[in-house]
């Protein structure tokens, strides 16, 4: 992570004090201090990461194996525990669904979500796109439980024409 943020973060290369690549810029976050204080700042990805997968990622543009679980929300934490859906993605499993911006995301699997670290390791690990899970949800003071089949983020992203 990286303060203060950044909106140019996307594909910038993060190096040490020698001038080495350490990161590869990826994501914007709200809160980069797990909740505890809300300061956004950029995520990178440690090049270490990257080194394996990389000659996969150059020859098909995935990454190997199968696609991770994708709901296709923007949530960010709460104080007192849950995650506000903050936009949904149009045609996605959430819009789907009928999750919605403004809803409240409080569990996953009948377990409480704590932050949105515990949120997207657990996504991941109910299984790959394609997986069924179970989100409890509250809209306008009513809770609810929602049946979501995940997919695959690739798969929505709009290609530019003549590729």
């Amino acid at each position: 992570m990286t303060l203060p943020a950044v909106n140019n973060w996307s594909g910038a290369g993060l190096f040490d004090q020698a001038g080495r690549l350490v990161g590869i810029g990826s994501l914007l976050v709200p809160d980069v201090f797990d909740d505890q204080q809300r300061l956004p700042g950029n995520l990178y990805v440690p090049v270490n990461l990257v080194k394996d997968p990389l000659p996969e990622l150059l020859r098909t543009g995935k990454r190997p194996g199968p696609a991770p679980s994708w709901l296709g929300i923007s949530s960010q934490a709460l104080p007192n525990g849950g995650l506000a859906v903050l936009r949904v993605s149009p045609d996605s499993p959430a819009e789907r669904s009928g999750i919605r911006a403004g809803d409240t995301l409080l569990a996953l699997q009948g377990q409480a979500l704590v932050n949105l670290q515990d949120f997207y390791r657990r996504l991941w690990a109910v299984g790959p796109a394609g997986s069924t899970l179970t989100l409890s949800i509250r809209r306008e003071g009513q809770i609810r439980q929602i049946d979501v089949v995940t997919a695959d983020r690739n798969q929505s992203l709009k290609r530019p024409s003549g590729i």
